[in-house]
């Protein structure tokens, strides 16, 4: 059984109907938890199969690295095992998917519990983009970080703005189900 929450409909299909785009530098982006929360479905110990975010290519190359932070930003829980070229001139779920492209593996999370959601995009000759943003204001904590080589430590205070690029976590509970717990970034 697949569950879905977040910003998106009850099929899991991201539902922001914001634009944005990043394009020539490096940009990290997470959800502002005071005012966008996001809590990982069902209780108990769940193993994270999938951390992706909904993005296209505009122009050139670029890639993307997602992770799980603890609801305060102040401890790393998991992350895409390497950086992923993007792909395509329309959204599309890019990013870590399956157990074995997560470090630490395996990763978990607790149902229940509230976490922070981050996509980092490379710059250089790429435009990142997605058409699936959420526009809700302050929603985002943004900085010009380049964090696809790999994510380490707290994260910084950032700056809020918005819209909020869509991301989100599969996850298989301990009966083997799998559940999305989809968030917009």
């Amino acid at each position: 059984m697949t569950t879905f929450f977040g910003l998106c409909n009850s099929a899991g299909v991201a539902s922001g109907s914001a634009s944005d785009n990043n394009g020539g530098s490096g940009v990290s982006v997470w959800n502002n938890q005071a005012v966008i929360s996001f809590t990982c479905p069902g209780s108990g110990s769940q193993t994270i199969n999938e951390i992706s975010s909904d993005l296209h290519l505009s122009s050139g190359s670029a890639n993307v690295r997602c992770a799980v932070y603890s609801n305060d930003g102040s401890t790393l829980i998991a992350q895409g095992t390497g950086a992923v070229a993007l792909s395509g001139a329309s959204d599309a779920w890019q990013g870590h998917i399956g157990q074995a492209n997560i470090t630490p593996n395996p990763a978990t999370l607790t149902g229940g519990t509230k976490y922070v959601l981050v996509a980092s995009a490379s710059g250089g000759s790429g435009t990142t983009a997605t058409d699936h943003a959420d526009s809700t204001s302050n929603s985002l904590i943004f900085d010009s970080t380049d964090r696809t080589g790999g994510y380490s430590g707290a994260l910084p205070a950032g700056t809020t703005g918005n819209p909020l690029w869509p991301v989100r976590v599969g996850l298989i509970d301990a009966g083997g189900d799998v559940l999305m717990a989809q968030v917009l970034m």
